[in-house]
């Protein structure tokens, strides 16, 4: 039926209007298939500096924290070596305890004894 109806046009005419569905069809597959993944690609372009940026900031953040977590368990150690000959204040007070009957039964003689630390005397 169709054919029937073109047939009064010339061979041009029907030609170009071929021709014209084609262009059609092929503009409209490039706006519904090929445009979107265009401007993925145009984004993705645009944005590859900001995702350089912020690895290299999140490596810049890595590298600092690792810097100070370095320090910090240095300090961890430092300080276990430091508290290696401190009494802990239950200990003080046993050892505090023990002292004057230790010192009576090995006969010797007490003359002054002060356990109050600096900024700590007068406190009960």
């Amino acid at each position: 039926m169709r054919a029937d109806r073109l047939r009064p046009y010339s061979y041009a005419a029907r030609h170009a209007f071929s021709a014209a569905l084609i262009l059609i069809g092929v503009l409209a597959l490039y706006r519904w298939v090929l445009a979107p993944h265009v401007t993925y690609l145009h984004a993705m372009q645009r944005f590859g500096s900001v995702v350089d940026r912020v690895a290299e900031e999140h490596d810049r953040i890595s590298d600092a924290r690792a810097a100070k977590l370095r320090h910090w368990r240095s300090l961890r150690e430092e300080r276990a070596r430091l508290e290696e000959g401190v009494f802990t204040a239950v200990g003080a007070r046993a050892f505090a305890r023990g002292l004057l009957p230790l010192v009576e039964e090995v006969g010797c003689l007490v003359v002054a004894a002060d356990f109050a630390g600096p900024g700590r005397a007068g406190r009960s």
